[in-house]
């Protein structure tokens, strides 16, 4: 049994050490194999072209790009399609004309429903008249009755009628003049009142509006003093030995990638001219004093008669993840970046913690 044990335990740690060397692998190849990129484009009459690809690993994950008019992408993953924008556009194509389709039968059915409803609003349009004309002639035969028996009424009862409407209206027209008389008076004791009232407001806003423009200002003064603090507070931890250290290194480091990630191979040829060619003389001046830097890799032909511009370019180089991830690295493990990255945590509690201590604060006043 102990020697069976034995055997297991040591499978065990084999297929354990086979793993590990197996993720070693898959990543020293990850960051060892570089990633390669190639471009060429073209610039004519004012029309740009862009071609492209870019590959890793022995084409393991080849991607490759052009644009013209629209945008073209193809990502391919062990020889297997897995992306392509042209096939997706003609899908969205497919989904919309389908939604269109849909749209048109749906208004088509809106059409029908809406004219079935005029035709039953007209029918009943046309019932409500004959309804109304026939109430109308109910109404003018009992009109004729009812002045036929107005005349059997006498004279004497209407006469009694009329002097009963004018003793009312007597009446009514003295209450109204009493009313006007005690109104006018009233009237008059409310304007006083109201003038009192206004003015006393008046000055009442008067008073607030100045507190509020006093409030304001030491508002506005509370504002600097906390905005001095704060600026004096960061200009000293930028004048603090770690971030001047932390900063340089960055600023290092960040060229190195840039010169990493740049391409090996480039070049820029055409023929340019402006429609000014004093203009065209200062480009080739320009050119001339970056030669040191771009050598002979940019060669353009001036055109001093005619308005020009043909260039064509071709970029190449690879991009390995090792030398990032070792600038990277170099960088955090510097002490000084530590102490940097410290004092940048205890400054973020630190804010968060004068941010509770202020809402404290306020909520006392509060109170």
């Amino acid at each position: 049994m102990g020697v069976v044990l034995l055997q297991i335990l040591q499978w065990i740690l084999r297929i354990i050490l086979f793993l590990l060397l197996l993720i070693v692998v898959l990543l020293a190849i990850i960051l060892i194999v570089p990633i390669r990129y190639r471009a060429e484009g073209e610039l004519l009459e004012k029309k740009p072209g862009v071609r492209g690809k870019i590959t890793w690993f022995f084409y393991l994950i080849y991607m490759k790009f052009a644009y013209e008019e629209d945008l073209h992408l193809v990502v391919r993953v062990l020889g297997l399609k897995v992306y392509d924008s042209k096939q997706e556009s003609k899908e969205d194509k497919r989904s919309r004309d389908s939604e269109d389709i849909a749209d048109e039968t749906a208004g088509k059915a809106d059409n029908s429903e809406g004219l079935s409803n005029e035709i039953a609003e007209k029918n009943v349009t046309a019932r409500q008249t004959d309804i109304k004309s026939t109430e109308e002639k109910q109404t003018d035969s009992c009109e004729s009755i009812s002045n036929c028996e107005e005349k059997d009424y006498s004279l004497a009862d209407l006469e009694k009628e009329i002097e009963a409407e004018e003793k009312e209206e007597a009446k009514l027209a003295k209450k109204v003049i009493q009313n006007q008389t005690t109104s006018s008076v009233n009237e008059d004791d409310v304007i006083i009142e109201e003038k009192k009232k206004s003015i006393s407001e008046k000055i009442e806003d008067v008073k607030v509006k100045i507190a509020d423009i006093i409030q304001k200002i030491k508002d506005i003064i509370s504002k600097i003093q906390d905005g001095k603090l704060k600026a004096e507070h960061y200009l000293e931890l930028w004048n603090r030995k770690e971030t001047q250290i932390t900063f340089g290194r960055a600023k290092s480091k960040l060229g190195k990638i840039i010169i990493a990630v740049l391409p090996r191979k480039w070049n820029i040829t055409g023929e340019i001219g402006f429609a000014d060619p004093c203009t065209t003389g200062q480009l080739l001046g320009i050119v001339g004093a970056l030669y040191p830097i771009i050598g002979s890799n940019v060669q353009i032909i001036p055109d001093f008669e005619n308005e020009v511009l043909s260039l064509k370019g071709h970029v190449k180089g690879h991009i390995r993840l090792i030398n990032l991830l070792h600038q990277l690295v170099t960088l955090v493990l510097n002490r000084h970046c530590f102490k940097f990255i410290k004092l940048v945590l205890d400054e973020l509690g630190g804010s968060n913690s004068n941010k509770k201590q202020n809402s404290i604060k306020k909520k006392k006043k509060e109170t």
